[in-house]
């Protein structure tokens, strides 16, 4: 069904690109999207869903495709030995699930439901699979204008990896309809490589997103030892925002390499130097940006150079992003790129969701509260470790050892009071401990609404006004 995959190798010693545009995959991604499994430019294949003749029970199909494909959006805690690193988990990697459901007979049974009306589109009325070839194609040529199998091997050095052996590498192109408009996406899950693309969009456009998303995988390809490695240099850093900023590492050498410094070798130095004064220019989230701005000179001379990544590199990549942030240093949103989620009962779970997109976390780690020793023992564990606990004013015992009893009893009298508390308490002088309390789920969900409304780091009771 539909078109094969296509590999290109850049060279006969490189890694080989290899261009998926089948239309089993192009469906799958569009079910994935439009149910809410992934991150994706969900308004843009909703509204080509929605064109396209509906049936009757396609929401029902739709749950059940979610349901079946869900992933484990984070980590699981596996516990380190005690006295190793106040950060549990490989930031490095966060963002790459830890699996999909395996269950093909299922999942081959809601994809004939909408395969028909897919192929349709896929061939007549979108021209889909004729753009995908002309696509592969521009791609193609657009790499090898600017030599991007060199500029991967220089990257690959920097992470300590081999660019010849790492073999092929998976890159899904998913089209979407000509008819909508809106930033496409790309992302690196599953050990492969996923790009949208707008029908009769030019590959060019999207060349450097691809190198972003190559940049990714090369360092999911470095050794675990390399990564503890990268995460000591940061931890033992002195600076305060040191953890954020390796929360928001792996997507600023990303940004760096891909969105900069090949997009400017795509469109050259005077086009480059005026998009960099717009706004999010490289990245649009504000703090991948101005990390990807921080680290791009730095980069360029490593890359240059044929260096590894070292202890010199974190610590000016760190002095850089807290120069580049400014005032926004007060952010709740960029402390908070590492942290916990705990909550009180598994009817609060779905609260994670609005942390995930108000915050946008570069690593999430998630605990029951309830579960046996969990929130309080991680915690204790890791006196780092920032975090937000949304629970009951009736189980805030379960934080006593972590939070001072002083602390625990001022929330439930707020709590108590109006329903609901937003209260900050700080745990080093690199993390803070957020708690969202409620006399119940209602008010337990004001209180974070609120706490991350105000957006800025506090301690004690949530600042009014």
């Amino acid at each position: 069904m539909g078109l094969a995959a296509i590999a290109i190798a850049a060279s006969a010693s490189a890694a080989t690109l290899h261009y998926d545009v089948s239309a089993e995959t192009n469906l799958r991604y569009h079910l994935d999207c439009v149910s809410g499994v992934i991150n994706c430019n969900r308004t843009s294949f909703a509204a080509l869903w929605t064109a396209l003749p509906s049936q009757d029970r396609d929401t029902v199909w739709l749950d059940r495709w979610h349901r079946l494909r869900s992933s484990i959006r984070t980590r699981p805690f596996r516990p380190e030995p005690a006295g190793t690193s106040p950060v549990p988990f490989d930031t490095a990697l966060a963002g790459d699930p830890a699996g999909r459901s395996a269950n093909t007979l299922a999942e081959e049974e809601v994809l004939n439901v909408f395969r028909d009306r897919f192929e349709t589109w896929w061939r007549d009325d979108a021209g889909a699979a004729d753009h995908l070839r002309t696509f592969t194609t521009g791609l193609a040529h657009s790499t090898r204008t600017i030599d991007l199998d060199t500029r991967m091997a220089a990257l690959a050095t920097f992470y300590g990896v081999d660019w010849r052996n790492l073999g092929d590498i998976p890159i899904a192109l998913i089209s979407a309809d000509r008819r909508y408009s809106g930033a496409t996406h790309g992302e690196y899950r599953d050990r492969a490589i996923y790009v949208e693309t707008l029908i009769n969009e030019s590959a060019f456009a999207r060349t450097a997103t691809v190198a972003h998303e190559l940049a990714h995988f090369v360092y999911a390809a470095s050794s675990r030892a390399q990564r503890e490695q990268v995460r000591a240099w940061f931890v033992d850093s002195e600076s305060a925002v040191a953890l954020p900023a390796y929360a928001l590492f792996n997507e600023a050498i990303a940004t760096a390499f891909g969105n900069g410094m090949v997009e400017r070798a795509l469109i050259g130095e005077e086009r480059f130097a005026r998009m960099l004064r717009l706004p999010q220019a490289l990245y649009a989230d504000t703090y991948i940006d101005a990390a990807g701005r921080a680290a791009m000179p730095l980069l360029k001379q490593y890359l240059d150079d044929e260096r590894e990544l070292d202890r010199e590199f974190v610590d000016a990549y760190v002095a850089a992003l807290a120069e580049s942030l400014g005032p926004r240093l007060t952010d709740q949103a960029f402390w908070l790129r590492v942290m916990v989620f705990a909550s009180s009962s598994s009817t609060l779970w779905s609260l994670n969701d609005m942390v995930a997109n108000r915050v946008r976390t570069g690593s999430l780690l998630q605990d029951d509260i309830g579960q046996g020793c969990g929130t309080r023992c991680l915690l204790k564990r890791y006196p780092e470790l920032p975090g937000i606990v949304a629970i009951t004013h009736e189980k805030l015992d379960a934080l006593r050892g972590v939070v001072d009893d002083r602390d625990l009893a001022h929330i439930r009298r707020l709590s108590f009071l109006h329903g609901h508390a937003a209260y900050a308490v700080r745990r080093s002088d690199r993390s803070l401990l957020f708690i969202a309390a409620g006399s119940d789920d209602a008010g337990v969900a004001i209180a974070l609404n609120s706490m991350l409304d105000f957006g800025r780091i506090f301690e004690g009771p949530l600042p009014q006004g």
